[in-house]
């Protein structure tokens, strides 16, 4: 609470900014919305949390080094994990992308691994993930998946302003106060596809 009372840029306090930016997810209209471009089925789950820090080398640094994911989850039905491999892009997306070098830029991370040049940018994550076969073949019936790729960073955003107030070892404020800039851009970013979620626009052309 003594953070959020605090003043954003621009005098306005965090509180106000978090209620404007959080608007559109109490919209009735909206959530029908969203719920209507989920997808039809859920395959097996790709990560549950798939960040760069989850990801390990199996072997020294070279072209053919094999990967380890470490701290796989998704929610399990009939012995199988299933997961929105969406959810698993914003991760990517927002912590590994925007989160991590936000918090370098601001002197709260090593600048080195978080600022460095062959750190994918989010518009790399969805270009590689749309050109996998695998992938392709998973989204031939999942239309909107970039719309909801959109929604999911959002969300993803919100998410890490708490995470960052609870167990950010220093600054915590600081960080947050990063993360809830991220999440006023990406906000600012979806508008118009939330404005045509509200309206009932199908024919949007985020979509």
């Amino acid at each position: 609470r003594r953070w959020a009372g605090q003043a954003a840029p621009g005098r306005t306090p965090r509180s106000a900014l978090i209620g404007r930016h959080t608007a559109w997810l109490r919209d009735p209209v909206v959530l029908d919305a969203i719920t209507a471009i989920s997808p039809r089925r859920l395959p097996l789950a790709g990560h549950g949390d798939f960040a760069l820090g989850n990801l390990l080398l199996a072997g020294p640094p070279g072209p053919a080094v094999g990967l380890v994911f470490i701290d796989v989850h998704g929610p399990w039905h009939r012995g199988y994990p299933w997961w929105d491999p969406v959810a698993d892009l914003a991760i990517l997306i927002a912590y590994s992308c925007q989160v991590r070098p936000a918090l370098a830029r601001a002197g709260e991370l090593p600048a080195g691994p978080a600022l460095a040049p062959a750190r994918p940018a989010p518009a790399d994550v969805a270009g590689l993930a749309a050109a996998d076969p695998g992938f392709a073949a998973w989204a031939q019936d999942d239309p909107h998946w970039r719309a909801r790729l959109e929604i999911a960073v959002a969300i993803r955003l919100l998410g890490n302003i708490s995470v960052q107030l609870a167990t950010a070892p220093a600054n915590p404020g600081l960080r947050a106060a990063v993360v809830l800039g991220l999440y006023a851009r990406q906000v600012r970013r979806i508008s118009p596809l939330i404005s045509g979620l509200s309206s009932g626009v199908k024919g949007h052309p985020r979509w």
